[in-house]
């Protein structure tokens, strides 16, 4: 059979060629239903944050021992903020914020009035309610 033949078809389906559309019982759904199927989705779920996770760089915790510069800087410092500290006095105070995620952590200046110096516990205490502890303290700035 080399081309169509309208005389067949019309013997085959010639009882149902000329009937209306049947109409559905549902909802036709918008364009955008229709795509939506066909969207992209993740199948590795969280697989995207992971990577984002290992790609995000930390710094690494400050590493001076009581011998060190750095250490005897700073208790020279807090020797000299003991005797103002009546005076609330403003400092700037460069800390060491460890991340909870992974190793390392970030460097943060933390401003504000000295409240008190609790030695027992190792805490520096600001006006705001802001505690740092001394093992987090990297640099002192007596403003």
């Amino acid at each position: 059979m080399t081309g169509f033949d309208i005389e067949q078809t019309l013997l085959k389906y010639g009882d149902i060629i000329h009937l209306k559309r049947p109409v559905s019982k549902y909802v036709k759904a918008t364009a955008e239903q229709r795509a939506s199927q066909f969207m992209p989705f993740d199948a590795l779920t969280g697989y995207s944050d992971a990577i984002d996770e290992v790609d995000r760089v930390t710094d690494h915790a400050p590493d001076f021992d009581e011998n060190s510069l750095q250490y005897q800087e700073i208790n020279e410092k807090i020797a000299k903020l003991k005797t103002v500290i009546e005076k609330k006095p403003k400092v700037t105070m460069r800390i060491f914020v460890p991340d909870r995620d992974k190793a390392g952590g970030e460097y943060l200046n933390v401003t504000g009035h000295l409240r008190r110096i609790d030695e027992t516990n190792r805490i520096f205490s600001f006006t705001d309610a802001k505690d740092i502890s001394f093992e987090n303290v990297v640099r002192i700035t007596i403003d």
